[in-house]
């Protein structure tokens, strides 16, 4: 993948885009008095080193790169529709004063049951606040800016900036999201080992807790994953040569034929996928929409046929007084009207149990895990496009202040004695090697001519190192498809058993009710 190589000293041969690496780049030395500097758009061009080699067909010291062993092994690793480790509870009391009370959550394991009533296990609970999950979604943006985070759920509802009052669903709600958002920061290969995931999910001493979130937020403010890395020579000749009109065959399908695993690498993948990353987004936001409405309706049909049971039921005591002038036939229907009954308490059972299935591991979840990872991308790539726009900024103003030093620099050189022999000297040595002749202000140019460069340098790497981090999510992202099938699977799945469980329900009643006389023998 990346070199671990530090920056932080001088640059390093490897860098591909190091100031020794660059021809007539921005920052390097004017041949034969030239003082023109090549434009640049944040990118340069060139390929050759300072001795005429080609940076990108040189084999030796280039690592697997962005499709090696490392990210292969990743992605085949990655199951999108493995299942929950973790699960969320709310505990049965909640904490703070009247008026300002919170919820508390309890992580644990999928299959580990907490028994609240036992004082002992108190001590071993893993207990948060929403605010927790709040801090840890803010630290870890920072630290993986340009990794496929999760959406975290809303703390309160809330409609034109304005706050809505909370009712027991969207507690519900809520707790889904949380659920599905630890799940989902467990699930990403690239976040799954990170220290700060691992003590958010086992601390279990509250004050604990507290001083290690003062910690980390001190130790991570102002670093992210890409500090002290270095972007892959390999990389950068991929790049080059899909942009050339190469492809590249990916690792997120390897047993896939190449017709079909190949995709182009560079920035027209973004122009290809965001409008349709929008749309999807869009589509799979109405379903969420429209399947809820679903479950309410179930809900509420649950709710009408344990009204019409109650109802059949009540009526049979009446019912028997008011044929007790002709009682030969009443006690069979009679059992015929308690038994419809039953089978609507079974049916309104049914669908309650359907609706909880939708909402909490069918439909209705399975949709919102993959509109979860659609949002991922989405935010990604405006987080991305908005640290591009900066580099991009930082990057011209030091192109500028760089071709404006080189033009004072060569205006300084040729008063000084002896300025002809130096203009022919190697780039390297051009602006450093004047002697006892160079004059203060040179010096100080010089001087500040080497630190713009190495500044330059760094953000072209970091440049780098964004695009070679996207296209990793990108292709992780990939494996999502299979989200769809484990969606369509389940749909199909619970549909079949909830119409063959009401088809035997009603099978039976029809079987009860056919033997029942319609007429006096």
């Amino acid at each position: 993948m990346t070199s671990s190589a530090s920056l932080s000293g001088s640059i390093v041969p490897y860098d591909p885009w190091a100031a020794d690496s660059i021809i007539n780049g921005p920052g390097s030395a004017p041949n034969n008095n030239d003082t023109h500097v090549e434009p640049s758009n944040g990118v340069s061009d060139h390929n050759e080193n300072e001795n005429g080699e080609n940076i990108y067909d040189d084999e030796e010291d280039i690592d697997d790169g962005w499709q090696g062993a490392a990210l292969k092994e990743k992605i085949l690793k990655f199951n999108p529709n493995q299942p929950d480790t973790l699960v969320l509870r709310v505990m049965p009391e909640r904490e703070g004063m009247f008026g300002f009370r919170h919820v508390n959550y309890i992580i644990e394991s999928a299959s580990k049951v907490v028994n609240f009533d036992s004082p002992s296990d108190d001590k071993d609970l893993i207990v948060r606040r929403y605010s927790d999950f709040a801090w840890l979604d803010e630290i870890l943006s920072s630290k993986y800016t340009f990794r496929l985070m999760p959406p975290l759920p809303p703390k309160r509802l809330t409609l034109d900036g304005r706050h809505l009052a909370s009712d027991d669903s969207f507690g519900e709600r809520r707790q889904r999201g949380l659920t599905r958002y630890l799940n989902q920061l467990l699930l990403h290969p690239g976040l799954n080992s990170d220290p700060i995931i691992h003590g958010f999910v086992t601390l279990t001493s509250i004050p604990e807790f507290n001083q290690w979130k003062k910690r980390m937020s001190m130790e991570t403010v102002g670093k992210d994953e890409l500090i002290d890395r270095v972007i892959s020579k390999s990389f950068v000749r991929q790049y080059k040569r899909a942009h050339q009109g190469l492809t590249l065959q990916t690792v997120a399908v390897p047993s896939a034929p190449a017709t079909t695993a190949s995709a182009r690498v560079g920035d027209e993948t973004w122009v290809k996928l965001r409008p349709q990353l929008a749309e999807c987004c869009d589509s799979f936001s109405n379903l969420s929409i429209l399947v809820n409405r679903i479950v309410k309706r179930y809900e509420e049909q649950a709710q009408d046929f344990r009204k019409l049971a109650h109802i059949m039921t009540s009526t049979i005591d009446p019912l028997t007084g008011l044929y007790s002038l002709a009682p030969e036939n009443v006690p069979q229907i009679m059992h015929g009207v308690e038994y419809t009954g039953s089978i609507f308490t079974q049916h309104a059972q049914s669908l309650t149990n359907s609706a909880q299935k939708i909402q909490s591991r069918g439909l209705l979840e399975n949709i919102k895990r993959l509109l979860s990872q659609l949002v991922g991308v989405k935010d990604l790539f405006d987080r991305v496009e908005k640290e591009i726009n900066q580099l991009d900024f930082q990057l011209n103003n030091y192109h500028d202040r760089i071709s404006l030093t080189v033009k004072k620099l060569v205006h300084i050189k040729k008063s000084l004695p002896n300025s002809q022999a130096q203009a022919r000297a190697p780039a390297a040595a051009s602006f450093v090697n004047t002697g006892n002749e160079m004059s203060a202000e040179f010096r100080k140019l010089a001087e500040t001519h080497q630190l713009d460069k190495i500044q330059y340098t760094r953000l072209i790497n970091r440049k780098w190192l964004i695009r070679e981090i996207v296209q990793e999510e990108l292709l992780l992202f990939q494996k999502t498809q299979f989200m769809i099938v484990k969606l369509l699977q389940s749909l199909a799945e619970d549909k079949s058993k909830e119409n063959m469980f009401a088809g035997s329900l009603w099978s039976d009643l029809e079987s009860t009710v056919m033997e029942i006389p319609l007429n006096y023998d």
